[in-house]
């Protein structure tokens, strides 16, 4: 049987902080099962009389055998949220939102889940809304940034609350694996590599990309924006697997951009309108825009 990650989760428990954790790991403590079969009266913190981690353990414990993952995201550290994840992997959904560029009233355009292993794509003014019964399937989230802009939005729009859906920001636990920016940058630093027709593509392409739909019904351009969508879900996927590897020590498997490939492909065919002069005087930025368009 597998070795569960979850249970070498420490630093929630009341009174451990780093020191006592690292004291813990240099004595060979790896997990709670050491911490509670063992006796260590000469670290302060660990008398018989202070048992509020240990009933902590035992709570945890029972949820982890139940599979209750609200509880699990909701008492462990954000840096150990990797371990829920590793653990409970084949209940991930990896989930990633566009929206319009209205400052003030953000609209979601596409919602793209990759559940159960499969990718589904969620559009506005077309099926967005079938997004709710496969909402009713989720019994773990996974989103980049998602604690701050994608759940919001999803509850402003659907005018429910997601407070209680067991939700993992890898946001969070990349910073506390030292990664920081984006997720596109974090992509780089690790050396995962886009498909090439994606490479240099951001938040404000997509934004503009939708809106040339709407104007010219040029389906070469919502296809392209499902395709960038559908990058950031599937980089999510890979993003949570280099963790693995990284904090977990598990084999990091060489991955191919494989499950684009059933997703709609650039059409280098179809006519492409000229991008609309750039909102800062930013030379390269237009040229990136016209060169990211004249390949699709």
């Amino acid at each position: 049987m597998k070795a569960s990650r979850t249970r070498s989760a420490f630093l929630h428990l009341p009174g451990y902080g780093p020191r006592k954790i690292e004291t813990l790991q240099a004595r060979g403590i790896a997990n709670w099962d050491d911490l509670l079969h063992h006796h260590h009266h000469d670290l302060p913190g660990f008398e018989e009389s202070s048992p509020d981690w240990v009933k902590a353990i035992r709570r945890d414990e029972a949820a982890l055998a139940a599979g209750d993952l609200a509880h699990l995201v909701a008492t462990l550290h954000r840096s150990d949220h990797w371990r829920i994840l590793a653990d409970f992997r084949d209940r991930a959904t990896y989930l990633d939102i566009e929206t319009s560029g209205d400052q003030l009233r953000p609209e979601i355009t596409l919602i793209i889940v990759k559940h159960r292993g499969v990718l589904h794509t969620f559009t506005a003014e077309h099926n967005l809304e079938a997004f709710l019964p496969l909402l009713d399937e989720i019994s773990l989230l996974v989103t980049f940034n998602g604690a701050s802009f994608d759940v919001p939005q999803l509850e402003n729009h659907f005018h429910i609350p997601l407070r209680d859906l067991p939700h993992i920001d890898l946001r969070w636990s990349c910073y506390h694996a030292g990664l920081r920016g984006g997720l596109k940058e974090i992509e780089r630093s690790i050396g995962l590599v886009r498909p090439a027709d994606l490479i240099g593509m951001d938040g404000g392409e997509a934004d503009w990309l939708w809106r040339r739909w709407k104007d010219t019904g040029n389906r070469s351009l919502l296809q392209r924006l499902t395709r960038y969508c559908a990058a950031d879900v599937v980089g999510l996927e890979h993003l949570a697997h280099w963790l693995f590897a990284h904090l977990g020590g598990e084999p990091y498997p060489s991955y191919q951009w494989d499950d684009l490939r059933g997703l709609p492909a650039s059409e280098a065919s179809a006519p492409t309108p000229a991008p609309p002069p750039p909102a800062s005087p930013d030379r390269h930025l237009r040229d990136r825009l016209r060169r990211s368009l004249r390949s699709s």
